[in-house]
């Protein structure tokens, strides 16, 4: 690195580099915790997505950071370069370039689990295309920065030995002040945008003001990125001086983003440790799934959901193969009563199609009708998954047997009321009748009659 004369008088012989790792250090420790408790949670729910792996990805660079600027501290970071070693100096340089490639990295992803989160909250057409043109622009800004740290020496070793040609050190300063400004404005979106993803769902008025509180969360980050931007400055001769400085705001603003993104996820997080044992009644994107595999009507099918959306569990509905149309008539209702994506799992099939899903599915309940050897088969999947509450109507439907000497009238009016009035879920659900010979005539006219009402 090239000498530079030192200034006349000498500044103080201060060290922010306690100082640095005393601050990151604490907040980088809530990073690890809330990260933990989110992923173990979610891996417990079975509900991990792109959302959970992207801030375990800036967490693990959070934690490379923070590693490297140990390092930077042992010899010398925090300091005025006058008062370390030229050699440290030179090390430290090459410490803090690795430092900047890790924390534009980091920056990025962190915006862009947010942004998936919010995907999974609503994905509509409006907020995918928001959505990917904020990340289109984060990958541009600070891969950027990277992609100038790479080239702007040649060699690169130049950046911090002073041997080589470089760019001039404003480019990649301006840059970054560009890439701060829409990390900023990034941070409001990503803060604010919950608030109209949110405001026509289904979601009581309490869980959303929670959920807009949580996520604006972020707003306290956009005011250290301001921090940061207003301590970088384009001085480059005191590296190790001025970037401890940065170095503080910056992780600020990355680690209590991570915190912020994690504790936005606090209420199905709280549901799964403290309400019925372990039984989560949070929102959509924590939820434990219930699979209803019955053969049942539209109107029963939807009662139950409206029951359940209530509750905010999610849900599973395979309808049965008889009734093929119910699978998209009940999605269009869901859709246009305003409901999370997400909640609602409905497909069509057989028997057959159960099993698999008692299997492989983290359910909290299982509810279905079927045959004995469906029963033996879901009963078998559940028990390796230990799922405890299972609930079912097998074995067919008992027959009505109708004799010469009984009251006709009441005999085929409970007859139909039992097929027609609980839609045939029920083993008193008579879909099979046995009529003696001798009013068999009388029985089928009237009851051909009633059924044609």
């Amino acid at each position: 690195m090239a000498s530079v004369e030192p200034p006349n008088p000498l500044p103080p012989d201060q060290n922010v580099g306690p100082i640095l790792l005393g601050i990151s250090g604490a907040c980088l420790a809530l990073v690890i915790i809330t990260t933990s408790v989110r992923v173990w949670v979610r891996s417990a729910l079975r509900s991990s997505g792109w959302d959970d792996y992207t801030i375990v990805i800036v967490t693990l660079l959070g934690i490379a950071r923070y590693g490297v600027q140990v390092g930077q501290v042992s010899i010398g970071n925090g300091r005025h370069r006058w008062f370390i070693a030229p050699e440290n100096y030179v090390q430290n340089n090459k410490l803090g370039w690795v430092a900047q490639i890790l924390l534009f990295a980091s920056i990025c992803l962190l915006k862009i689990s947010i942004l998936l989160l919010l995907l999974r909250i609503k994905d509509s057409q409006r907020v995918k295309y928001a959505a990917w043109a904020i990340m289109a622009g984060l990958v541009v800004t600070n891969f950027g920065c990277i992609i100038i740290l790479l080239a702007e020496c040649r060699p690169i070793s130049a950046y911090w030995t002073g041997v080589g040609e470089c760019w001039n050190p404003r480019i990649r300063i301006y840059y970054i002040y560009a890439t701060i400004a829409f990390s900023i404005l990034t941070d409001m979106i990503c803060s604010l945008l919950p608030v109209f993803v949110i405001w026509n769902t289904s979601l009581p008025f309490k869980t959303k003001v929670s959920v807009w509180a949580l996520m604006s969360l972020g707003l306290v980050a956009t005011g250290f990125g301001i921090a940061r931007a207003a301590s970088l400055g384009v001085v480059t001769s005191d590296l190790s001086w001025v970037y401890a400085i940065t170095a503080i705001w910056s992780n600020l603003e990355l680690y209590l983003g991570i915190v912020g993104a994690n504790l936005a996820l606090s209420r199905s997080i709280f549901a799964y440790f403290f309400r019925e044992g372990g039984t989560t009644k949070g929102s959509s994107y924590g939820g434990m799934p219930r699979l209803l595999a019955t053969e049942v009507t539209e109107r029963a099918i939807w009662e139950e959901t409206l029951r359940e959306a209530e509750a905010r569990r999610w849900q599973i509905f395979k309808s049965s193969k008889k009734s093929p149309f119910i699978t998209p008539g009940l999605s269009t209702l869901i859709q246009q009563h305003g409901f999370l994506s997400g909640i609602f799992q409905i497909f069509s099939g057989d028997g057959s199609t159960c099993p698999p899903l008692s299997y492989y599915l983290h359910l909290r309940q299982i509810s279905f009708s079927g045959y004995t050897t469906s029963r033996s088969k879901i009963l078998t999947a559940v028990a390796a998954t230990k799922l405890e509450r299972v609930s079912w109507e097998i074995g067919g439907k008992s027959p009505a047997i109708i004799l010469v000497d009984c009251d006709l009238y009441k005999a085929f009016v409970k007859a139909v009321e039992s097929i027609i009035g609980v839609t045939r879920q029920a083993c008193m659900a008579c879909s099979r009748i046995h009529v003696q010979k001798g009013t068999y005539d009388k029985f089928l006219a009237v009851y051909g009659d009633a059924m044609k009402a």
